[in-house]
């Protein structure tokens, strides 16, 4: 079971705070969960004197732990907290600094995401908008990508060799994910 630790500065409405964040449900007093898209709990938090403290296995998705950081980090900002993830090593970056569920995590996806996407090179790919809509496809060339504050990956240029030539498309949450046409 893996864990991290939030010490509090700021407790005022902390609980109210907790019910507000997407994803997070009361269990009992003191005690919430944290629940991936299926409503599954993926994690659990006690409240215990000035600290928050979340335990979670560690063998979850990389979604649901991009869920439990984004919950982390939330806290952390309200309650001006002090983080204590030792006990949540997730993996390794190349230059083998450890990755935890909140220090070093933004190196981490780009890590991550650099590798995923470097094997679609050369590849046939489809793009997709934010609303899910299929833009083009073709063998991606070259991709472009940001990083916002709260950790997410957001690939906002895409270049494909189509089958009217050299595209790029631009916009602010590309998707892309292989594909089986040619």
């Amino acid at each position: 079971m893996l864990s991290a630790i939030i010490h509090c500065k700021n407790m005022s409405n902390i609980d109210v705070h907790l019910q507000t964040l997407e994803h997070v449900t009361i269990k009992k007093k003191d005690i919430y969960s944290i629940n991936n898209y299926k409503s599954q709990e993926i994690s659990t938090i006690e409240l215990l004197n000035n600290d928050l403290t979340f335990l979670f296995s560690e063998s979850l998705s990389f979604e649901e732990y991009m869920l439990i950081h984004q919950v982390v980090h939330q806290i952390s900002m309200i309650s001006e907290g002090e983080i204590d993830d030792q006990n949540s090593l997730l993996g390794f970056l190349e230059n083998q600094s450890p990755v935890y569920i909140y220090n070093n995590w933004n190196e981490w996806i780009v890590f991550i995401n650099k590798a995923k996407y470097r094997t679609l090179e050369g590849n046939n790919v489809s793009i997709l908008n934010k609303e899910n809509e299929e833009i083009s496809s073709g063998l991606l060339v070259d991709y472009k990508f940001e990083l916002s504050e709260t950790g997410q990956f957001h690939i906002n240029e895409c270049t494909l060799i189509t089958l009217f030539g050299e595209k790029t498309f631009k916009d602010d949450h590309l998707i892309i994910f292989p594909s089986e046409r040619w």
